[in-house]
């Protein structure tokens, strides 16, 4: 997809990423579709959850990376927690709606993977 691009949101120091990402991470987390996939109860996430998430992300080892559009409308967040000495996991990944099987989750997934193999793999 042209004009997509990722960066990592950094929340916990950012004011803006913080203001930003908190009501496109609601509403692409609580859509009825990724739901099913990031939540066991299949409750909606509370804002604030999502607010104390972002407050101490970096303590727990999370990384936020966002895709958005030429209009900087976010299309996707992924959630990953990495240590060099645990390794990695992802915590969450979910496209919006409107940018579903347009290619958006593969390139944030690549995007993501790269960050990965960069930072930690190199180091092996």
């Amino acid at each position: 997809m042209n004009g997509l691009k990722v960066r990592e949101f950094i929340p916990q120091k950012d004011k803006s990423d913080f203001e930003k990402l908190l009501p496109a991470y609601m509403s692409i987390w609580n859509d009825s579709v990724n739901m099913r996939f990031l939540s066991f109860t299949l409750k909606e996430f509370r804002e604030e959850t999502i607010r104390s998430w972002f407050t101490h992300h970096l303590d727990m080892g999370g990384r936020y990376f966002v895709l958005t559009d030429m209009d900087e409308t976010i299309a996707g967040i992924s959630v990953i927690k990495a240590s060099s000495v645990e390794g990695f996991e992802v915590f969450g990944f979910a496209v919006s709606p409107g940018f579903k099987g347009k290619g958006a989750g593969t390139l944030l997934l690549h995007h993501v993977l790269a960050w990965l193999y960069h930072h930690f793999l190199v180091l092996l």
